[in-house]
């Protein structure tokens, strides 16, 4: 009886678990790319030099770049295969930052899973940088 009704437990948890899976991925996702974004924003601050951030939509990932005389890729982020870059706000899809930590460009990036669901990424004029779902 008992091993019955763990199995019938299990059963309902694992369906429940590969529902929430995309939206798991999704947050997941869209926090990292915040902690990313922030990461540019204090190397630029730290360092004094631009550091940007330049989204590749149609390889779904982004690249943060330290500009001097020759830039440098310092990491290329693809995104999880069930995620994909929805909408960005600004053209061209680059956020500089500046010695100051203020961004070149205010918007959303908005960033979907297969199962339809989105999640927004703000960055606004003064340097925050948040994610709304």
């Amino acid at each position: 009886m008992v091993i019955a009704m763990m199995a019938i437990l299990s059963t309902i948890f694992s369906l429940n678990i590969f529902r929430i899976l995309p939206s798991i991925r999704l947050s997941g996702a869209a926090r990292n790319l915040v902690l990313d974004l922030k990461k540019a924003q204090r190397y630029a601050i730290e360092q004094q030099f631009i550091y940007e951030v330049r989204f590749l939509t149609s390889e779904n990932k982004y690249q943060i770049i330290k500009e001097t005389n020759s830039p440098v890729i310092i990491s290329e982020i693809s995104l999880p295969e069930e995620i994909s870059f929805g909408q960005i706000s600004f053209d061209p899809p680059v956020v500089d930052f500046n010695a100051a930590g203020l961004p070149s460009v205010s918007g959303t990036i908005i960033l979907n899973n297969q199962a339809g669901h989105s999640a927004t990424i703000e960055i606004e004029p003064a340097g925050f940088i948040k994610v709304n779902q």
